[in-house]
């Protein structure tokens, strides 16, 4: 009794293999760069996100302040950690810090340096190409007079306002 050839092969030969891991490390590698770049892409929006809403948070507690013309409530809040306006710290706030050396602190966290009163941002991801070369992101609170004559002129006191500005 005589066995055909395609009875005999059971398996792949060894180019067929061959070329399927191949075929699948080309295909892994280029997955893996993609969900790299979307990884930074991810952390690039959740910071704009947080920035944004603790923009919307000044502003709205300065709105407070004006309205009750409370200039001493704007002044101290012009000292404060943004963060603080927040209903809730983020999860990745790494706290405030005395001084910091920006290379020391672990990346993908915020952190408010006191002295400074600077609310810095550590990269995770320090190549992506909106923020080339940048190790950190830095936010301070800056203090804004009114530039109309007639409000400052009407009231006793100048208009103040803050803005949460990129340093």
């Amino acid at each position: 009794m005589r066995i055909s050839a395609k009875e005999r092969q059971l398996g792949f030969s060894l180019f067929e293999l061959a070329v399927t891991l191949t075929v699948l490390s080309i295909l892994s590698a280029v997955f893996f760069s993609r969900f790299a770049g979307y990884r930074e892409q991810a952390e690039d929006v959740v910071v704009q996100q947080l920035v944004a809403s603790m923009r919307t948070s000044l502003a709205v507690r300065v709105a407070q302040l004006q309205g009750a013309e409370n200039t001493a409530g704007i002044l101290a809040l012009a000292e404060t950690n943004p963060l603080n306006l927040l209903e809730k710290y983020p999860a990745n706030y790494g706290g405030e810090v005395d001084a910091a050396d920006v290379e020391e602190l672990p990346g993908g966290k915020w952190y408010f340096l006191k002295r400074e009163r600077l609310l810095i941002y550590v990269l995770n991801h320090r190549n992506s190409v909106a923020i080339k070369g940048q190790k950190s992101l830095n936010f301070k609170v800056k203090l804004l007079h009114s530039s109309n004559k007639a409000v400052r002129e009407a009231t006793t006191n100048p208009s103040l306002s803050l803005m949460l500005e990129s340093v």
